[in-house]
């Protein structure tokens, strides 16, 4: 099982880059929603840091703006999770 990585609200690194990349493409917030399955207050709420981004939103996010999202492992020191648990 892959450990639980929160990306909470307020994850300003996200949002910046996530904004950083769509106005360094010319694109307004309409023009990424239309492209990405997402509508502009979803855009907006996102770089704003106002909500909690799924991670098919996130990918959809990545994909049209020509991102990689890549996963590192925590060092053994890091603290534990605290996400729900999963239910089977």
């Amino acid at each position: 099982m892959l450990p639980c990585i929160p990306m909470s609200r307020g994850d300003s690194r996200i949002a910046r880059i996530l904004r950083e990349a769509r106005t360094s493409q010319g694109l307004s917030q309409r023009e990424l929603g239309q492209r990405s399955g997402l509508t502009q207050a979803q855009i907006s709420r996102t770089e704003n840091g106002e909500v909690d981004l799924r991670l098919s939103s996130l990918v959809a996010l990545v994909n049209v703006l020509g991102l990689d999202l890549t996963f590192t492992p925590r060092p053994p020191a890091a603290a534990p999770c605290s996400c729900p648990e999963e239910k089977p």
